[in-house]
């Protein structure tokens, strides 16, 4: 089970949210699928898409690296960084 939330910042921007993946389905792709769906109902709507990461969360860096996102290094925090996909 996964679960995930785009909402609408600003126009021609929009925010991945509330990203989770239920521990015993980690591993198996489902993070994967799930974020690869919520961008391509994110780009529907708009040029930019956001989302924000805690740095120790190392699959999930990694993971949204894969699927293009770079970080935002003026934007993010010693915890948590702003990543960000054009």
């Amino acid at each position: 089970m996964a679960f995930g939330q785009v909402i609408k910042k600003t126009e021609g921007s929009n925010h991945l949210a509330r990203i989770i993946t239920s521990p015993d389905s980690r591993g198996k792709g489902y993070g994967f699928e799930l974020c690869n769906a919520l961008v391509s109902i994110a780009k529907e709507s708009g040029d930019m898409i956001t989302l924000n990461v805690y740095r120790t969360n190392q699959a999930a860096v990694s993971l949204y690296e894969k699927l293009g996102f770079t970080e935002d290094k003026d934007k993010s925090t010693d915890e948590n960084a702003l990543m960000v996909k054009t």
